[in-house]
């Protein structure tokens, strides 16, 4: 979920138990749930989503003050990686002099390596973009795809 930037909760639900509590058929599904804990609409699919603003704002103003207020529902703190390696993305080899370039998607950087993973070099400042420049100051957006250039 760090990866993509997903701050809401979500389930990993492997051994489909709420999958088949809920009786969901379909995804994706979306269950609404009132502030007592009951489901009153489920839908699936996508595409619903003026709909389902207009029963959640409906919804909203019929629970009145026993509603949930947005400060009310947590969001995950994504904070920062401290791995050297969070999500590369993709790799690249040069037979020729042994280097392992590692497009280190989640850091928006490019990581040039030995091949006894001795990192020589960082392009890219950590954050998302698109700049050229000296390679601390360089900007990529979740780089990828890579390749040596023999010139």
């Amino acid at each position: 979920m760090r990866r993509y930037g997903i701050r809401h909760p979500v389930i990993n639900d492997r051994d489909f138990q709420v999958w088949r509590h809920y009786a969901v058929r379909a995804w994706p599904t979306l269950v609404l749930i009132d502030p007592q804990g009951y489901i009153f609409y489920v839908t699936s699919g996508e595409g619903n989503e003026e709909l389902l603003e207009r029963l959640i704002a409906d919804t909203l103003a019929h629970f009145g003050d026993g509603r949930p207020k947005p400060s009310d529902i947590p969001a995950f703190d994504l904070g920062t990686s401290n791995l050297a390696l969070a999500y590369p993305g993709k790799v690249a080899f040069d037979p020729e002099t042994r280097l392992i370039a590692v497009a280190e998607s989640f850091g928006h950087r490019v990581i040039l390596v030995q091949a006894d993973g001795t990192i020589l070099r960082v392009a890219g400042n950590g954050q998302a973009g698109y700049e050229d420049g000296v390679l601390s100051a360089a900007r990529f957006n979740e780089p990828q795809g890579m390749a040596f250039h023999q010139g």
